[in-house]
């Protein structure tokens, strides 16, 4: 074997360590995520959101009217759980990729319960958050196609 090839068995070694390591914090992630929905206020709080939700289409003035009508346990939620950009002071600026996958993961599941078009869905929410302006929103549809979710 060619000194080349041992060092890119090595350097192989080491990207599946790393990858390792992001598999690990995605799998906590997925074991954790929306945890703070079984306690209260958000367990009465969003067993009424998802009743004012029922059949009303992401993104429109019903769904911000019924949005708006449960701010304060919306809130809570966002503050704890850090893959909503309204966690952060400077929103998607202060996530981590990891976040947001998570928020990708999460946004995907939410259209799959309401039975949306999850492209549209995408659209509408990469231009509420201003996704548009940083190219975030290009990577989080390529990101969708590649995992078969567009």
């Amino acid at each position: 074997m060619t000194e080349s090839q041992k060092d890119t068995i090595a350097h192989v070694a080491k990207v599946q360590f790393n990858l390792s390591a992001v598999i690990a914090n995605l799998a906590e992630r997925s074991t954790v995520h929306n945890r703070s929905k079984f306690e209260e206020p958000e367990l009465s709080g969003y067993e009424s959101l998802q009743k004012s939700l029922q059949g009303v289409q992401y993104g429109t003035p019903g769904y911000r009217a019924a949005m708006g009508a449960h701010e304060g346990v919306i809130m809570h939620h966002y503050a704890h759980n850090r893959h909503h950009p309204e966690h952060w002071t400077n929103g998607i600026a202060d996530m981590s990729l990891l976040d947001i996958i998570e928020m990708l993961a999460d946004w995907k599941a939410e259209n799959d319960r309401n039975g949306g078009d999850f492209g549209h869905s995408l659209d509408v929410s990469i231009a509420r958050f201003h996704f548009d302006d940083d190219r975030i929103g290009e990577i989080l549809i390529n990101t969708a196609k590649e995992l078969g979710w567009l």
